[in-house]
């Protein structure tokens, strides 16, 4: 092992009490406001410096790795054929009508199957469309017998009293107030809508209300136009 040179020991421990006490004499005077060396200044004052260039660089760093993970928009997923069709059909005038007409029926149904003798399940079947075919608006209703009930004769003949007493409530719910109103745009009216709009709409549409037995078996089904008094009730397969 070598000497150990007494004099470089003393030598560096004066170094490092002079450096503790040099540095201590630098914060005293930063605390009580006293007066620092020009040198000293241009340390301290280049120090918020090189603290924002830091945070600077570290911002870059941490933006850079975000976009290279980031998947890129080529890589997204994006709407199929079918989807993309849907999203750009637009929603007509007959579309909005119907879906009202429905709507209106359903916030009302329990006038539908509140019989007195509760022959009928409590939710009905609603339903408004259009028929390209004949050009008919048809709006229909569908009602099922209780699991309770029996079917008799006069349990039949009840179920059919019913069908008619339906006929004319929605008969009367739907026109009374214009009918064509389920139709319309809010709060204004087209200056291209015709005249006798209402007219043909009501001529358009017709009703078909059916009953089902637990088994889905039909037991009435009447059609009727939905302005006048005609009813047309159906043997069972016809339509």
């Amino acid at each position: 092992m070598g000497v150990v040179d007494a004099k470089n020991v003393a030598d560096n421990e004066n170094f490092m009490k002079y450096e503790q006490i040099r540095y201590a004499g630098h914060w005293a005077r930063m605390r009580l406001n006293l007066p620092l060396s020009a040198v000293r200044q241009r340390e301290y004052a280049n120090a918020p410096g090189h603290f924002l260039a830091a945070f600077c660089r570290c911002c870059a760093v941490m933006v850079l790795a975000v976009l290279f993970l980031w998947p890129s928009r080529s890589a997204m997923a994006e709407p199929d054929r079918a989807v993309r069709f849907l999203m750009e059909a637009p929603v007509s005038m007959l579309d909005w009508g119907l879906k009202n007409i429905e709507d209106h029926l359903m916030r009302n149904r329990e006038i539908l199957t509140k019989h007195e003798k509760e022959l009928f399940h409590k939710e009905p079947s609603v339903s408004a469309d259009y028929d390209w075919s004949g050009d008919v608006i048809r709006i229909s209703i569908g009602l099922r017998l209780s699991g309770k009930i029996q079917k008799t004769t006069d349990t039949l003949a009840e179920v059919n009293e019913w069908v008619a007493f339906i006929i004319k409530y929605v008969r009367g719910v739907l026109t009374m107030n214009p009918y064509d109103a389920y139709f319309r745009h809010k709060g204004f009216r087209s200056r291209e809508t015709p005249g006798n709009l209402e007219e043909k709409l009501s001529e358009s549409t017709e009703l078909v209300v059916t009953v089902r037995d637990t088994d889905s078996n039909i037991l009435s089904m009447c059609k009727a136009p939905l302005v006048g008094e005609d009813m047309v009730w159906l043997k069972i397969g016809e339509q």
